[in-house]
């Protein structure tokens, strides 16, 4: 019986250090759960955000920003086949186009929405899951993340970050740019289906319970390991 006992708590901490910690860091995808979106790692770097002095009004400049930490990001948005699972669950709101759990994208929720999602698969899996931030996510839309695929900018996508008319005063090194911003109003990036000329460092404002058919999400974590 005490080696039973034994075995089965060996095998509950190894199934709470699973969903604490990642696969091997040289696996290049992971999951934290069977239902979980599949993660990819981005390494720590520098890039130049923001764009050109002679770019498009609306595109600030911001000097160096240097990522000195480790994160993972889905490599694709949350689909509708993720949000169904945090909907059975009845941690959130089942939303009009989430009736059928397909891979498309799931679009039409809000930043309010995308909270309750981030707070399910946190409780789901012992890591702390939140939205990239606006610089993680023009870093890997730049390619900037050595060893990264680029990430690819397929519609709308809500960032961590409060609204701010520049980059006056942001943070270089990465994290979510919260402070003294209008956090009614939240970043989203990327461009709309069909928009002339995408830029990856176009910047959208979104109120924070505004819902649009080309805006979702991806998630993010910061990787310990």
């Amino acid at each position: 019986m005490r080696v039973l006992l034994t075995a089965l708590a060996l095998a509950l901490c190894a199934a709470t250090s699973a969903a604490q910690s990642p696969q091997s860091s040289k696996d290049p995808t992971f999951r934290d759960c069977p239902h979980c979106p599949e993660m990819l790692r981005a390494v720590p770097g520098s890039f130049v955000m923001g764009a050109p002095p002679l770019a498009r009004i609306g595109e600030p400049r911001l000097d160096r920003v240097t990522i000195a930490y480790r994160f993972a990001y889905s490599k694709d948005k949350v689909s509708l086949r993720d949000w169904k699972h945090c909907v059975l669950a009845n941690q959130c709101e089942s939303l009009s186009a989430t009736g059928v759990a397909t891979d498309d994208p799931v679009v039409q929720v809000s930043w309010v929405d995308v909270q309750q999602y981030l707070a399910w698969l946190s409780l789901e899996t012992g890591a702390e899951y939140r939205l990239l931030s606006e610089a993680e996510w023009e870093y890997l839309a730049k390619g900037a993340a050595a060893g990264t695929p680029a990430l690819r900018a397929d519609g709308l996508e809500w960032t961590s970050d409060c609204w701010h008319a520049d980059y006056a005063g942001a943070p270089t090194d990465g994290s979510s740019w919260d402070a003294d911003g209008d956090c009614r109003y939240h970043v989203a990036r990327g461009h709309r289906p069909g928009e002339p000329m995408p830029s990856v460092t176009k910047r959208y404002r979104f109120l924070f319970n505004a819902r649009d058919g080309a805006l979702g999400f991806r998630v993010a974590r910061t990787l310990r390991e």
